[in-house]
């Protein structure tokens, strides 16, 4: 028997209306990967790679098609089976980070996992110390233990968006996307996060997507695929 594929988007369209105009941003689009792979999404600004993965992550629902995570149809889920879905199956990584400037990057890195405690009705003393622990080791892990208590206005683009990778990686999740991860770092420090990328990727443990223009960095990933007009062309 053949293994399920971790993920699968089948004929993806995805239309916006501009007052009485109609938008259609992917036309047909189709995906399919299996655990542990890496695949980047090529594609200039205003392409559709932004909307592929907030379709893929279910934080959208496409206009037509169908979207299979490990065999479960992300869209036959509701709101809350979506966000328990997203919290244990997906790690996000930003262009902008979008870490929370009130937190330090060690609360950061906890948020999800304190979400998933929580809804799992297991949120004692031990299970947070744990947690905290685990965060602690993916700081170190990404070269940022000394600074865990720095809030993110205190860390440079570079160390912000290590913060992020480490807090993508707190639930262990099977998938991570990464929307354009250097889009918002300088060359140097574009470098040494992409070398950061490729790293985990090589453990084969998760699939990544890493949508970006970046053509060298793309080039990195074992699969590519190009949006041209709203499809898929590998």
């Amino acid at each position: 028997m053949s293994e399920i594929p971790l993920l699968q988007a089948q004929n993806l369209f995805k239309h916006y209306w501009q007052g009485r105009e109609k938008l259609t941003v992917l036309k047909g689009l189709c995906l399919e990967m299996k655990r542990g792979e890496v695949v980047s999404i090529l594609g200039p600004s205003g392409a559709g790679k932004s909307t592929m993965l907030h379709l893929l992550a279910g934080l959208d629902t496409p206009s037509s098609g169908k979207i299979f995570f490990d065999g479960r149809d992300i869209n036959q889920l509701k709101d809350r089976e979506k966000a328990r879905f997203r919290n244990e199956n997906i790690g996000f990584v930003y262009q902008f980070y979008h870490l929370l400037p009130e937190f330090s990057a060690l609360e950061n890195v906890c948020l999800p996992g304190l979400i998933y405690l929580e809804r799992n009705n297991s949120n004692s003393r031990n299970e947070r110390r744990v947690l905290k622990e685990k965060a602690i080791g993916l700081l170190t892990m990404v070269g940022l233990k000394e600074r865990r208590f720095n809030r993110p206005g205190e860390l440079s683009g570079g160390e912000q968006q290590r913060v992020a990778i480490a807090r993508a990686l707190i639930n262990e999740p099977d998938l991570i996307l990464a929307d354009e991860p250097t889009g918002n770092l300088d060359r140097h420090t574009a470098q040494g996060v992409e070398e950061l990328i490729f790293s985990l990727c090589k453990e084969g443990e998760r699939a990544f997507i890493i949508a970006t223009h970046n053509e060298a960095l793309a080039m990195r990933a074992k699969k590519i695929i190009r949006i041209i007009d709203g499809k898929t062309v590998v």
